[in-house]
């Protein structure tokens, strides 16, 4: 089933240019996705891996971005400090590794879970601006390294261009 929807997502990025979000948190699984859309014809760079954060392999992080996919650690926590410690760590292995220019982040703010007494509790949207910056900065990173984060990756993952192989 996967297999066929993944393959009328990659026929209608070829048709609209749209970018593809897969909230797919295991690696094993991302890189089967990639497989999928690079046997339809749709380049690397038309996928954001959405979620990547689960996979704890940071190795895989590198495989994704190596073959030209977005890789996007969600889940920012302003009110855990072992979350932002994490996310720190992923953005910069990235970095270190060279593929600051293909990492995406972002908070998951606003939650609502079913159920639970008028949504559960609330998650701000605050939290990477409030200490995911800071706390970059205080790990090294620059403005302009901060900008590439918040505004010209976003800009150039989600940008409508067909991206074949």
């Amino acid at each position: 089933m996967c297999e066929k929807v993944l393959t009328a997502v990659a026929i209608t990025h070829l048709q609209t240019g749209l970018s593809i979000s897969a909230h797919t948190g295991n690696g094993e699984a991302a890189l089967q996705e990639l497989d999928i859309l690079k046997k339809t014809g749709v380049h690397a760079s038309a996928f954001r891996w959405v979620h990547a954060q689960n996979e704890k392999d940071n190795q895989i992080h590198l495989r994704a971005a190596k073959m030209g996919a977005w890789i996007e650690f969600d889940g920012i926590n302003g009110s855990e400090p072992e979350n932002i410690k994490y996310h720190i760590g992923c953005v910069k292995f990235m970095k270190e590794n060279g593929f600051l220019n293909k990492t995406l982040i972002s908070q998951d703010a606003g939650w609502y879970w079913v159920g639970e007494a008028g949504g559960g509790v609330f998650r701000g949207y605050t939290a990477i601006f409030e200490k995911f910056i800071p706390a970059l900065k205080q790990e090294g990173f620059t403005d302009d390294e901060v900008k590439q984060l918040l505004v010209h990756n976003p800009r150039e993952s989600l940008i409508i261009k067909v991206r074949k192989i």
